[in-house]
């Protein structure tokens, strides 16, 4: 439907989803990170992709809960690729969208791709503190995330780490923040206005430029303990969370584990005490996952309007309650009844008609 250039070859694509289907109602969540995979549809455009079957997972950036409608931002790394192909398609093009949040063993790639559930228990009291590392155009599953993680009470923190090579792959998200409608503008302009107090830490890595409040380099295990690893918050009450390739996500954990963390990697996915996500078991349904607080608050949202509706109902009076009570009480004639009825009725208004 639209295709908008934010900064660069960063875009925002909108697309069609047929009538009275939402992203909701296919059963995603974006609070627990879930993805929307999109492959090329017809011939043509799958010859200008390298691996048009397996396609490319996004992270949706509308509301969930928006009707006929879904979108991303994305940002092409060379071509071959899905989001090349998305960046100079024409408008009005068709791809194929999962329908479904992927839970299944891919064996192809040897690697799980299970559905996600909150390592929190539902209704515990204990509290938490959530560690989120975005690299480069993993910001658009973060924010979501984070903006989630925060309508929790239990989460007393939320720390993003953000990694990009210079400050303008950053600070597209602050540019023009009240025209954009989608989440990750949202996010930021809240976090800007300091929505959040000191329950959001927000930290820059740059690898190529040096600038004022960011650091500098790459991550590392020493800039994951300074970030994240301090004293003020037990080991065992945090919940990490990194976005970006496979192999930033194996060198990230890897990493934490070897900080003393509890992380393990098995069949092609990562889990362990201190991740923000566990994995639902292949067998078990996705309708017992619990709603992410980001979900919870939007489906409150919605219902509102409904119930503001029913209690504007017009209050009745007493008398008007008495006549309906004994209207509701009133037998039911048989036919032989009702025509004997009519005829007195037509009776009494020959009486009183003036002669």
């Amino acid at each position: 439907l639209k295709r908008e250039f934010l900064l660069g070859n960063i875009m925002r694509l909108t697309f069609e989803l047929p009538p009275g289907v939402s992203l909701n109602s296919l059963g995603f969540d974006i609070g627990l990170g879930d993805f929307v995979r999109i492959k090329p549809y017809v011939e043509e455009h799958r010859k200008l992709v390298e691996n048009p079957d397996g396609g490319r997972a996004y992270s949706p950036v509308l509301s969930p809960e928006l009707d006929g409608q879904c979108g991303f931002i994305i940002k092409p790394y060379g071509p071959g690729g899905v989001s090349s192909l998305l960046q100079n398609i024409p408008i009005g093009s068709e791809v194929l969208i999962t329908g479904n949040v992927e839970h299944v063993f891919w064996k192809e790639r040897a690697r799980g791709y299970f559905a996600n559930t909150r390592n929190m228990a539902c209704g515990s009291q204990a509290s938490f503190s959530v560690a989120l590392i975005a690299y480069g155009i993993g910001i658009t599953e973060v924010a979501p995330v984070a903006l989630s993680e925060l309508r929790d009470p239990r989460v007393k923190q939320v720390r993003i780490l953000w990694a990009a090579k210079t400050w303008s792959d950053v600070d597209w998200v602050w540019a023009d923040s009240d025209e954009h409608r989608d989440l990750v503008h949202h996010f930021f302009r809240q976090q800007q206005q300091g929505a959040y107090g000191a329950r959001l830490q927000l930290t820059h890595i740059l690898s190529q430029e040096d600038r004022s409040g960011c650091m500098r380099g790459r991550v590392s295990a020493n800039v994951l303990r300074q970030v994240f690893l301090d004293d003020n918050v037990p080991r065992e009450d945090l919940r990490f969370l990194a976005v970006g390739s496979t192999a930033m996500l194996d060198f990230t954990y890897e990493t934490l584990l070897g900080l003393g963390l509890d992380t393990s990697k098995s069949n092609g996915s990562w889990s362990g005490g201190n991740l923000l996500y566990g994995k639902l078991a292949e067998n078990v349904s996705l309708s017992v996952r619990h709603p992410s607080p980001l979900l919870e608050m939007l489906r409150k949202t919605n219902a509102a309007p409904n119930q503001k509706r029913q209690c504007k109902r017009r209050m009745v009076t007493a008398k008007e309650a008495s006549n309906k009570k004994r209207h509701r009480k009133r037998r039911v004639v048989t036919a032989k009844e009702g025509s004997n009825k009519k005829r007195h009725l037509q009776d009494v208004a020959s009486f009183e008609q003036p002669g």
